[in-house]
């Protein structure tokens, strides 16, 4: 768990004041491992924020510029499937998936086409 600012500092007043690690963990209300690593990190001399490293998960397969090619390509025929976007992103030597080509549209708020009519039936023309 992360310490605010405000946090780790009391915790480090009240070890210069002599309190014992146990009366600090009640005093502030944080876990026993937090109070021992603070004293940790001002022998190191490293900083007491929290430093997020990079982002998580899986990297992207797209760029951002595979990105904008998508919705410009979706912007120009806005009746075209991700089927067909995804054929030609893999023109283009991008080797994604169907589905990857919808999400990567939701993100850019496009959201599919539906038709405000049902299509005429073959068998009504037949009769």
């Amino acid at each position: 768990m992360d310490l605010t600012p405000r946090k780790s500092a009391k915790i480090q007043i009240l070890l210069q004041e002599g309190y014992s690690g146990k009366d600090i963990v009640e005093k502030v209300n944080v876990s026993a491992s937090s109070v021992s690593r603070i004293p940790k990190k001002i022998c190191g001399s490293k900083e007491l924020t929290a430093v997020k490293k990079g982002r998580c998960g899986r990297k992207r397969k797209t760029t951002g510029r595979d990105d904008s090619f998508l919705v410009r390509e979706c912007k120009k025929n806005r009746k075209k499937t991700s089927k067909q976007l995804w054929t030609m992103m893999s023109e283009r030597g991008v080797n994604v998936s169907a589905r990857t080509v919808r999400r990567r549209l939701l993100t850019a708020v496009m959201h599919a086409c539906r038709p405000l009519k049902k299509q005429k039936s073959h068998e009504a023309d037949e009769s």
